[in-house]
């Protein structure tokens, strides 16, 4: 049974298309959504110089009290996450919490 649901959303409408599922488990549930804005700083690799960039709004999404995070992901896998990143593998790989990958792409017909 699902208490609080946690979108995190970029400001895009990609985003915003996890919010339907996510009211509809807490429907479901009786439980909270929480909508929190996050964004990715934008440090250029270069001035890391190869050290773990620690990206505040990520670890503080992730200490949210939620017992699911719903999120929109546009599935990118190979030499695109490797050249782009994914903020939905950051999150499976970081999170303790279960995780609700969306791509609203796939389900298009």
């Amino acid at each position: 049974m699902l208490h609080t649901i946690l979108v995190p959303l970029d400001g895009s409408a990609f985003a915003e298309t996890a919010l339907p599922t996510a009211f509809h488990l807490a429907r479901r549930d009786d439980a909270d959504v929480l909508v929190v804005r996050v964004h990715e700083p934008a440090l250029p690799v270069t001035r890391t110089r190869g050290a773990r960039v620690v990206d505040p709004t990520l670890d503080q999404v992730l200490r949210w009290n939620a017992d699911l995070v719903a999120m929109a992901t546009h599935s990118r896998g190979g030499v695109e996450r490797l050249l782009l990143g994914s903020v939905a593998d950051k999150v499976l790989r970081e999170s303790d919490r279960a995780l609700l990958l969306w791509n609203p792409l796939e389900t298009e017909s």
